[in-house]
């Protein structure tokens, strides 16, 4: 009898509650490692998550950085351009203010600088008229105006200019002038 009290407190059948005791513990340790897993695996997950939030945002950045760029980059060349105009456009009325100071002491100008003035500047050339002074030694000047000059005055107008053969008016006007000054003299 003694072996029979042996085998049955052995067998698995003699305690049932002990059975279901340890595997409920395997099962809370194999839970717990379950538990720790998929803590791990969701750690993971937001961290991948959150990586590729961090370079979706890093991309629109760049991407706002390059936009900002290309729009920093097109003010810079409208600004090249503007300035260049402007260059043009005070070269311009520099090459006026030359040709109207020469007029208004009595010298002799070209007639083709006489039109660039008219053209460009209208009310400096009146005025340059105008205050036309007599002069007994009136120096001949060579034209300040070049063959480019006369072409971007036809695309800025619209219109081809008169040679200077047939601009009869302008050289009527320079020559009218001086005569006008020694009869003045005269009197």
């Amino acid at each position: 009898m003694g072996m029979e009290n042996i085998t049955r407190i052995s067998s698995p059948t003699a305690y049932p509650n002990t059975r279901k005791t340890a595997g409920k513990q395997q099962d809370k340790l194999s839970g717990a490692g379950a538990d720790a897993d998929q803590q791990k695996i969701y750690e993971q997950q937001q961290k991948a998550a959150e990586d590729l939030k961090r370079k979706q945002q890093e991309k629109q950045e760049q991407k706002e950085r390059e936009q900002e760029l290309d729009m920093l980059e097109k003010q810079l060349e409208a600004s090249k351009k503007e300035a260049e105009a402007m260059e043009d456009m005070y070269k311009a009325f520099a090459k006026c203010l030359k040709i109207a100071s020469r007029i208004s002491r009595g010298d002799i100008v070209p007639p083709k600088d006489m039109k660039y003035l008219a053209e460009h500047e209208p009310d400096l050339y009146k005025q340059a008229i105008l205050l036309r002074m007599p002069n007994p030694k009136p120096k001949k000047h060579k034209s300040l105006i070049e063959d480019e000059d006369e072409k971007t005055g036809e695309t800025q107008n619209g219109e081809i200019p008169e040679s200077s053969e047939s601009s009869g008016s302008d050289i009527g006007i320079s020559e009218a002038a001086p005569a006008e000054d020694t009869e003045a003299e005269t009197e």
